[in-house]
């Protein structure tokens, strides 16, 4: 090999590793962002989970509520109603805390179902 040549195949061995660090990064970079992408997507999913939660417990609450009032104690009738009534609105408020967190989805069945919650609590409410 003469020196011409060995100081060509010393240029392009420093950049073909040169080239594997950058593609090396690159490719960390990609993954990062890939990464940083799913979590952010995954988040997304749970961010309705607390108000989807507290509707479902409000719903059970105007269940509870219905219930005491036609069989438990007729004294505490009134106490049973202002919970409905309470806990209806929780749920209505818990369904506009969804709608809000899946304004970009509005099809989605989370929203779909806290609706149906609000309006189940509502309606065990309203007697």
């Amino acid at each position: 090999m003469t020196i011409t040549g060995a100081h060509a195949f010393v240029r392009t061995e420093r950049v073909v590793q040169s080239t594997a660090r950058t593609s090396a990064v690159t490719m960390k970079l990609c993954l990062t962002a890939v990464g940083a992408a799913v979590t952010a997507r995954e988040k997304r999913k749970q961010i309705p989970t607390i108000p989807r939660t507290k509707g479902r417990t409000a719903a059970e609450v105007t269940r509870l509520a219905e219930t005491l009032a036609a069989r438990g104690n007729p004294r505490l009738r009134g106490d049973a109603d202002v919970a409905a009534i309470l806990a209806a609105a929780a749920a209505q408020g818990a369904a506009e805390l969804v709608a809000i967190n899946l304004s970009s989805t509005p099809d989605d069945q989370r929203l779909t179902e806290a609706r149906a919650l609000a309006q189940e609590a509502h309606r065990r409410s309203d007697r």
